[in-house]
């Protein structure tokens, strides 16, 4: 009776290993991409309504409204820090969030990026401090996206 047992459980887990599962739980996510679409998917999805949106006290408390793609991206391009109620006295008012195609005077790179942090070229403004996203994000922001960052914006960071 224990030999017919054992014989139906391999049984049932080959079957399900063989036909449950698909070819796509194996597929691999695609690389990061100095796209918008891209870095939203893998990085900027992440900062979520807790500190960013219209959940807080008025809806621009907290920077950008940070609930969808299309919101995210018009909440940042080319919008300096003085739009949002930020409590922060960092001398970055006239700053912008994403400068195209100077992710040096921009500081959603400069929250994210050490090498732009530490070489921010925005007089008398201190970002803030580097790895912003890494304290709240589910999955780190590694050398090859913070380089997809830095492309996107070097490229015009247009919402693509």
């Amino acid at each position: 009776m224990k030999l017919k047992h054992h014989l139906i459980y391999q049984i049932g887990a080959i079957f399900c290993l063989t036909s449950c599962g698909s070819d796509d739980a194996l597929v691999e996510p695609s690389p990061v991409q100095p796209t918008w679409s891209s870095l939203w998917g893998y990085t900027f999805n992440q900062c979520g309504t807790d500190c960013h949106g219209p959940d807080l006290r008025d809806d621009t408390e907290g920077g950008p409204d940070m609930t969808t793609m299309s919101k995210a991206y018009q909440g940042m391009y080319n919008i300096a820090q003085s739009n949002y109620a930020i409590e922060v006295n960092n001398g970055c008012d006239s700053a912008l969030l994403i400068n195209p195609s100077q992710p040096n005077k921009s500081i959603a790179a400069a929250v994210i990026v050490a090498d732009i942090f530490n070489n921010f070229e925005v007089s008398g403004c201190n970002p803030g401090y580097t790895n912003h996203i890494q304290y709240m994000a589910a999955t780190p922001v590694n050398s090859t996206v913070q380089d997809a960052i830095v492309k996107w914006i070097k490229d015009g960071a247009q919402y693509n």
